[in-house]
């Protein structure tokens, strides 16, 4: 039991039809709903909390991804100049992300450690004075607020605390409610935290009750709209004063990615009084707009979206901006700060930066460089500058491999770009479809965001103008059944929960009709054949050419596996024979309750002795000879070691 005053609901039960009591602020002066809107600046572009990836240098960053020229060397300044549509200062350049998130920090061990424990100033460091920091910093005209720092937990006394500790250098605490892997299960918390109602009202409240600041939530939807709805007004009367939420559910997570609904996070806007930020299903800034446009949020939060294209809260012509002069822009920034960033942080931010120009085959020898890293150099003029110049080395690298390609492309004409005629990184003012998946076609040098392959072509009467910045398949998909084909962008996952990369069910057309396209009876096998296989992992038979490789290899690893097994079995048992007819053995069998070949004893029936490993159902003449797991059946002088039946049946389902 909390020790803290909270409010408590009027029932013990989690059941979602409880009715909760709408709870005022314990404070006159906390700042609730749309006055805690305004006051972070009525932010539409939002950073999302990421683990090892929203981290102050990510933030400071992400606010000011671009600049009319990079920093560092004079090389750097002949090449890294940005593209624009003119010489402008950087002043010019509108706000990138308007309000950040920290990292999820975990409650449980964040309130009670030192605050130089290095798990407290990985989290959030509380040392220096450069997290949360409302000055401005130097070179980047912006500083670390507003921010939102973002906890994780199952107890409401460690969360207050841990939150107490904290909010002096925040605008408000958000409680994570979404996060769906694994460590989250195994911790009780995040998104698995979904069906105990009563526990995350009281997290919620006691920091509503208690806090000098406000409390928000970030939180996943339910299977179905009516549930996610009455989950949302629970988490608003609890005192969650702005609702983030993400439009896919706690199962859609790694190859089960799949689109966020935006009809569930419109009901949830209007179902509650409080602002909300939607979640999901951004890959372009123009899908910024689509969003708002139909879910009629407040704001929309990006994670995966900005970590590949950190300009994506930037208009053209900044939206798909040179790679090389962001990766130098981040280091700028990691080089700058006092407070510490960890090289593995730099690590990834930078592979995903470079994603598509990494994939290149030239690009082949720097990615395995990229692959090893940089340890941090000697300690020069701050801790940030350390863990960069290895860094920077590479990223010269690319960009002169980059400039050589580009040395070898026609002249573009003036009119056709969107940077200046001078610029070495030149970008165009519009950019082509790809006809298959419907897709940009982005030159590799600049950002884009990160896509996997849709084998779904767009449908043929679907218009393409090179010079609308509106492609014609929307991100949102509108239509729940497949009598109609999806050219959705991102359709990883669609309603019939189908090849989770390539989407075959509705683009391929399985087993068309006359009609030319599936009939209802065709829809309903397709889509027990696709639950089916979303539980056994099994994708072969879909048309999904890089799942079903991947199935066939971890086949034969596993036979490869049991192979070898089998034939270290086959000498072991062999050697022991070899032994016994030699008359080395310590301990021929003597029936039951005997010792074992090999001097082991293995209790049986009214004997005694210690148990050896490995099952054995049945034994003849006192030698035993151990069966590991989907190993065969070993003959040793007549003598057959059966394995227990349910490793046999194990055995056939992993090879069938």
């Amino acid at each position: 039991m909390s020790s803290t005053p909270l409010i408590t609901p009027t029932s013990s039960s989690s059941d979602p039809s409880v009715s909760v009591p709408s709870l005022p602020s314990t404070s006159s002066s906390k700042l609730q709903g749309y006055d805690l809107y305004r006051s972070l600046g009525s932010p539409r572009h939002v950073l999302a909390p990421m683990v090892d990836a929203s981290e102050l240098a990510w933030r400071i960053f992400s606010r000011t991804p671009v600049a009319a020229a990079s920093k560092g060397k004079e090389k750097e300044e002949q090449n890294v100049e940005l593209a624009s549509s003119s010489s402008s200062p950087s002043s010019s350049i509108p706000p990138a992300a308007e309000l950040c998130y920290t990292p999820m920090i975990n409650a449980k061990f964040f309130g009670d450690l030192d605050i130089k424990n290095s798990k407290i100033v990985s989290a959030f460091d509380l040392v220096t004075a450069d997290e949360g920091s409302e000055d401005p910093f130097p070179g980047f005209g912006v500083s670390d607020r507003p921010l939102i720092a973002q906890f994780c937990a199952n107890d409401p006394d460690s969360l207050l605390a841990s939150a107490k500790r904290i909010q002096h250098r925040c605008d408000a605490v958000d409680l994570n409610l979404g996060c769906p892997q694994g460590i989250a299960k195994k911790g009780m918390y995040g998104a698995f935290l979904m069906e105990d109602w009563d526990l995350i009202f009281k997290l919620v409240n006691i920091l509503h009750v208690n806090l000098d600041i406000p409390v928000t939530a970030k939180f996943r939807v339910f299977d179905t709209t009516e549930k996610t709805v009455e989950y949302a007004l629970m988490l608003e009367r609890a005192g969650a004063q702005i609702l983030t939420c993400h439009g896919r559910t706690r199962e859609m997570k790694g190859h089960n990615t799949g689109l966020a609904d935006w009809e569930k996070i419109r009901a949830v806007k209007q179902a509650v009084k409080v602002p909300v930020f939607a979640n999901g299903n951004v890959l372009y800034y123009e899908d910024i707009q689509k969003c708002l446009d139909f879910t009629g949020c407040d704001g929309v939060m990006s994670a995966e979206g900005n970590l590949y294209n950190p300009s994506l809260f930037l208009p053209p012509p900044f939206e798909h901006s040179p790679v090389v002069p962001l990766a130098h822009r981040y280091l700028d920034v990691v080089a700058s700060l006092e407070s510490n960033t960890l090289p593995s942080a730099i690590k990834g931010h930078l592979f995903k930066i470079f994603g598509k120009t990494l994939e290149r085959e030239d690009m082949r020898e720097v990615r395995d460089k990229f692959s090893r890293g940089f340890p941090p150099g000697p300690r020069t003029d701050g801790r940030g500058a350390r863990l960069v110049e290895g860094w920077r080395v590479l990223i010269d690298e690319v960009a002169d491999i980059i400039l050589a390609h580009i040395a070898t492309l026609p002249p573009s004409p003036p009119d056709s770009l969107a940077s200046e005629p001078s610029s070495p990184w030149p970008v165009p003012k519009h950019f082509p479809l790809d006809p298959i998946t419907g897709l940009r076609i982005v030159p590799f040098w600049l950002s884009q965001p990160h896509t996997r392959p849709l084998a779904t072509p767009l449908s043929d009467d679907a218009s393409v103008d090179p010079s609308s910045t509106t492609q014609p398949n929307s991100l949102h998909c509108s239509s729940s059944t497949l009598t109609n084909p999806c050219t959705n962008l991102s359709a990883t996952l669609c309603e019939t929960s189908s090849c989770l990369t390539h989407c075959r069910l509705r683009g391929a057309r399985a087993s068309p009709s006359e009609s030319g396209y599936p009939s209802e009876a065709e829809i309903a096998a397709m889509d027990a054949k696709a639950l089916k296989a979303l539980k056994t992992k099994e994708w072969e038979g879909f048309g999904c050419e890089s799942h079903e490789a991947k199935v066939r290899a971890r086949k034969e690893a596993k036979v490869m596996k049991n192979a070898d097994r089998n034939a270290k079995k086959r000498e072991k048992a062999l050697a022991a024979a070899a032994e016994r007819e030699a008359g080395k053995g310590k301990g021929k069998g003597k029936g039951k309750g005997g010792q074992a070949a090999g001097g082991k004893k293995r209790k049986g029936k009214g004997g005694s002795g210690s148990e050896g490993e490995g099952p054995v159902l049945a034994v003849k003449e006192g030698v035993v000879a151990k069966k590991g797991k989907g190993e065969e059946d070993v003959v040793v002088e007549g003598v057959v070691v059966v394995a227990a039946e349910e490793e046999e049946e194990e055995m056939a389902a992993a090879t069938a």
